[in-house]
């Protein structure tokens, strides 16, 4: 049984609800926390939103202290993920948080257990994350350390998320400083990237995006927090890729997860892996142009080798209409 509170965030989604409870069920949480945001206005989100609350409440079939949050209309992506997980440490100093389409594996449990305890009373670490899409030749321990949080399938405590601000609110003074040239260093192209996120979650030129993960980004660097990594990946996203995804169809390039290797010793120091965000920059958060056009295009084109992709005249047809903004 998992002695460690599980707080699971919910919506309307029943087909990735039922997987991600199926690994929950494997793990016997003593302490369940459900938060769901509420449905909007027309009968099928409100018949969906009823859907899932009526699972969640009648499929726990182990000895559990179980804890429900039915949020009562809809507050959007940001503000109906951040009162579950307000909500979640306000109960308990720390514990595991997944979302309905967060799947992992039974290592994943373990490990984020194991080092919640490990870094309990260490202040530069503010997370545990369970998903990783380094190669192994980057990660010579058992698992190493981000400035950036990875927040699919992640564990944390209280004291991490004092003073996080959801708004960003200083950040329209902070960014006329040299504070992102000072934190990001020679990594140019993940500064850009920050900028522009950092921009549209506060507001900058426009309305704010419903985005509380680059406010955790913020907050992180703001702070010198560190956020643990594994080794293999311990999650999969069922979201990417399936219907109504808001990330790419073009998800070959996402690690299978893996059992954690238990050979490897733990890193001898804390400090963050530069080469991994180098890498995760290019490959994941702002990869380059040619980078794009192959993750926009490989769902749709079957061809059998890489080399015959990009020599067909289709691919660069719509990589051009990309580059031109007319994809």
């Amino acid at each position: 049984m998992l002695s460690t509170p599980l707080l699971l965030l919910v919506y309307n989604r029943l087909d990735t609800l039922q997987r991600v409870w199926e690994a929950i069920r494997l793990a016997r949480p003593k302490y369940l926390f459900i938060s769901g945001d509420g449905p909007k206005e027309d009968k099928q989100s409100q018949e969906a939103v009823a859907k899932v609350r009526r699972f969640c409440e009648s499929h726990i079939d182990w000895p559990c202290e179980a804890h429900f949050q039915w949020l009562p209309f809809n507050h959007g992506h940001k503000q109906g993920v951040l009162r579950g997980i307000f909500w979640f440490f306000s109960q308990v100093p720390e514990g595991i948080v997944l979302e309905d389409d967060t799947l992992p594996i039974p290592d994943f449990f373990s490990f984020c257990t194991e080092l919640l305890e490990r870094y309990r009373e260490e202040a530069r670490i503010g997370m545990i994350g369970g998903w990783n899409g380094v190669p192994a030749a980057y990660l010579p321990y058992q698992y190493d350390f981000l400035r950036l949080p990875l927040v699919w399938g992640w564990a944390s405590w209280r004291r991490a998320w004092e003073g996080y601000d959801p708004d960003m609110k200083d950040w329209h003074e902070l960014r006329q400083t040299d504070f992102l040239d000072r934190v990001m260093g020679e990594n140019l192209r993940l500064k850009k990237h920050l900028y522009l996120f950092f921009d549209r979650s506060a507001g900058v030129g426009g309305p704010p995006a419903d985005f509380w993960d680059f406010p955790l980004v913020y907050h992180f660097l703001k702070r010198g927090l560190l956020a643990v990594f594994p080794r293999t990946s311990l999650v999969s996203n069922l979201g990417m890729g399936g219907e109504g995804a808001t990330n790419t169809t073009a998800t070959r390039l996402l690690p299978e997860p893996q059992p954690l290797p238990r050979d490897l010793p733990p890193p001898p120091y804390i400090y963050p892996n530069l080469r991994a965000e180098a890498y995760l920059t290019k490959t994941y958060w702002n990869p380059p142009l040619h980078y794009q056009a192959y993750y926009r295009i490989q769902a749709d084109l079957h061809y059998g080798t890489l080399w015959k992709t990009f020599s067909s005249r289709r691919f660069w047809k719509k990589a051009l209409r990309i580059a031109l903004g007319r994809y």
